[in-house]
């Protein structure tokens, strides 16, 4: 992905969401709560630079999610 484009050319980049706010409030007191073990949903990070790996893992459904974890 060619973040270049995104900005320059104006390009959109757009996510899905679709909860509520009380669910999101129900799992914010679940995952504080410590009650649920949400590691294994993360199956690949990758730094912003190494953002196409994330991208092709997430594509190819090699995982659950994948994550930027630093800038």
């Amino acid at each position: 992905m060619n973040l270049n484009q995104v900005h320059y050319l104006e390009r959109s980049l757009f996510g899905a969401y679709g909860c509520t706010s009380s669910s999101n409030r129900e799992a914010l007191h679940l995952m504080g709560a410590g009650e649920l073990d949400l590691n294994w949903l993360i199956t690949k990070r990758v730094s912003l630079e190494d953002i196409q790996e994330g991208i092709d893992h997430a594509a190819n459904r090699m995982g659950m999610k994948a994550t930027v974890t630093d800038f």
